[in-house]
């Protein structure tokens, strides 16, 4: 069947089943709306489609047992999927649209939401929070509006989840719940979650009322697990001594030596993230103790370039070579990295962006809203407003023209008008479009988290028009028995950064004492503070370094000392524009080498959490290979001892031996 005879059967069973009082079979959807197969088994299997695809989108269809030969009948149940007008004031509204380009999350969901409420994301700020999103989080969320148990493969293993909260810390997102297999409280790190997250129908009871999700994780990432506790004895040396002393404290510090290093006790219970953490240091830190955990160590560099490794190094250079590249040496763009496997078909896959059902309905239903609230508009004004092309919002504005609730008279139908000049008017009947005008409880959820954040960020009014939005959203939650204390962000908040967002906002040079990670070097330097952003968890500075003549981007983190100073600087004209629309800088990336790395596809998301916007090039014969800039030889040295023993470079040529060269010489340490 055509999308186009697709969309209109989608969007007339959102609304049958939103206004129907009672549960409906399948036989009378068919009956009232039609466009359904006359096959009985083919009608079925439309409908499933139909309800998977309205799931992905937010809008459950629940399932009842009924009277009758077909048993079952169909409704969407506002109590799950609806929260009531929160009839936010425009201050309340824009307030949130201000935070939402604050804080970067869940940009879908963030949309719908804010579209509904008719407030568009129209560019950023000098600060601005990065929360990175992923798929299952979002059924967790969904998991928490209805209350019910999770399922999911971790560690080779299904898990029976309870959730007690989820939890956001250290760049990653973390699931806290009751373990029904083990009667635990365990805690999952979503990222490492094998499966899709299934929403069973199975009821959640009420979580312990001493639980606390903001206090549940520790200090450090490695200290989360079911292992046993030990302690680690790290020996930094000089040169890293201050950045070591500076991020643990003093009371860390077991022993101060001669030379200027230190030694410090680290509490650890997984072992691969501390030893993640402790490569991160290269060789300017030795694990010194456990044995245990220096033995697991050393048999994690040995696994990094074992026979495995070999075999998957010459996989990725046959398929490297033989890639269908379009003119690779002249394409390999040092300051873009601008080249691709030639496809032919990269244009026509943009145009094809909304030609499913799903893709269609799910624009449209941000666009009615709005629509209702302008009356007149053009073309043009929403094809710009909801980045979609100019030919795409006339068609579906005379498809949804033609729907509306059954019989489908004249007064049913959505009154849309599109002239030949372009221009747009409406006559909407927003009782009609209910559930595309009200925020479900999945919206709520993203729009109350990114509020909750954006309060965080320094500087913010904790008592203005974004607290009272998020009073409102925490009070309709909590008629779902939602709590915001099931779903905890945190960023970190460096020494200096209230200094550095003061210096940004208000054009003040600063001069401070960094450690390079690319140099392994401390340095003193002036900067012109452009723009603050969070990456993975971690605040960066983007801004112009009189010691490097060139705009740089500086880990707060890693800043050792920092001075405020008396002069003055002019944002550059490029760099308001890019503030102004909204662009959030990366981390790493723009500058140094172009590299195409392999790795295992089933590894893949460790080059994604590592690097900034690595670019997927080919997917094939279970390799991914990425393209990235590497800032420096040492950068990537590091890279390679963190990732999958199948990592290896294959482009430039001269790197090709650099993963051997790094775990040899850090293996030297410990031989």
């Amino acid at each position: 069947m055509a999308q186009a005879d697709k969309f209109p059967r989608l969007f007339n069973l959102v609304m049958l089943l939103l206004d129907t009082t009672k549960p409906i079979s399948l036989d009378e959807i068919a009956r009232r709306i039609g466009g359904f197969p006359d096959s009985q088994s083919a009608r079925h299997q439309a409908f499933e489609r139909a309800k998977k695809e309205l799931r992905e989108l937010g809008i459950p269809i629940a399932t009842h047992q009924i009277p009758g030969e077909e048993q079952y009948g169909y409704q969407i149940k506002k109590s799950e999927m609806i929260i009531p007008d929160l009839r936010f004031t425009e201050q309340e509204a824009s307030s949130l649209a201000a935070a939402s380009a604050l804080v970067s999350f869940g940009s879908g969901e963030r949309e719908s939401a804010l579209q509904k409420l008719g407030c568009v994301i129209a560019g950023h700020d000098a600060v601005v929070a990065n929360i990175p999103s992923q798929p299952a989080l979002f059924r967790l969320f969904e998991a928490i509006g209805l209350r019910r148990m999770v399922q999911f493969s971790y560690r080779s293993k299904v898990r029976s989840i309870d959730i007690y909260g989820i939890s956001f810390k250290w760049g990653n997102w973390y699931l806290l719940g009751h373990e029904r297999e083990s009667g635990q409280l365990k805690t999952f790190l979503l990222n490492r979650i094998e499966s899709e997250v299934t929403v069973t129908q199975d009821r959640s009871p009420e979580r312990p009322k001493d639980f606390d999700v903001s206090s549940s994780l520790p200090k450090n990432r490695w200290e989360v697990g079911q292992g046993d506790l030990r302690t680690a004895a790290v020996l930094f040396y000089s040169d890293v001594a201050p950045l070591a002393e500076f991020e643990f404290g003093k009371d860390s510090i077991a022993e101060f030596r001669s030379d200027g290093s230190i030694v410090m006790s680290v509490p650890v219970v997984d072992s691969g993230s501390f030893l993640d953490w402790l490569l991160s240091y290269f060789d300017k830190a030795k694990l010194l103790g456990p044995p245990s955990l220096v033995e697991e160590l050393k048999q994690y560099l040995n696994r990094l370039v074992d026979e495995s490794f070999h075999v998957a190094a010459n996989k990725a250079l046959v398929l490297f070579e033989s890639a269908d590249w379009h003119d690779f040496e002249s394409h390999v763009d040092q300051s873009a990295g601008d080249f691709v496997p030639q496809t032919g078909n990269a244009s026509k896959e943009a145009e094809a962006s909304l030609r499913s059902a799903t893709a269609m309905y799910s624009v449209l239903v941000k666009i009615l809203p709005w629509l209702a609230a302008k009356k007149s508009t053009t073309v043009d004004e929403i094809s710009k407003t909801f980045s979609v092309s100019g030919p795409d919002v006339v068609r579906m504005l005379e498809i949804a023209a033609c729907c509306g609730l059954p019989p489908y008279t004249p007064d049913s139908l959505l009154e849309i008008i599109v002239e030949d000049d372009g221009t747009v008017n409406s006559y909407l009947d927003m009782a009609a479009i209910t559930a595309p005008r009200t925020l479900n409880t999945l919206e709520a959820m993203v729009l109350a988290t990114t509020a909750s954040a954006a309060l965080k960020v320094p500087g913010m009014d904790r008592n203005g028009e974004l607290a009272a939005a998020l009073a409102k959203l925490q009070t309709s939650l909590a008629k779902f028995q939602i709590g915001l204390s099931e779903v905890d962000v945190k960023i970190e908040e460096p020494y200096f950064l209230e200094m550095l967002r003061s210096a940004a906002i208000e054009h003040f040079a600063v001069e401070m004492t960094y450690f390079a990670a690319s140099s392994e070097r401390i340095s003193k330097r002036r900067v012109d503070p452009y723009q603050l952003f969070t990456e993975s968890g971690k605040w960066y500075l983007r801004g112009f370094c009189h010691l490097t003549d060139e705009i740089r981007h500086f880990s707060v983190g890693r800043v050792i000392s920092c001075e405020l100073l008396n002069e003055s600087f002019e944002l550059p004209e490029a760099e308001m524009q890019r503030i102004s629309r909204g662009g959030i800088p990366k981390a790493f990336g723009g500058r140094g080498d172009w590299v195409v790395l392999a790795i295992a596809s089933d590894n893949g998301w460790m080059v994604e959490r590592l690097v900034s916007s690595p670019r997927l090039l080919v997917t094939e014969e279970h390799l991914n290979l990425y393209g990235f800039h590497s800032s420096s030889s040492a950068w990537l040295s590091k890279l390679l001892i963190r990732l999958d023993p199948s990592a290896f470079v294959v482009f430039p040529a001269a790197f090709r031996g650099l993963k051997q060269e790094s775990v040899q010489r850090l293996a030297a340490s410990y031989a």
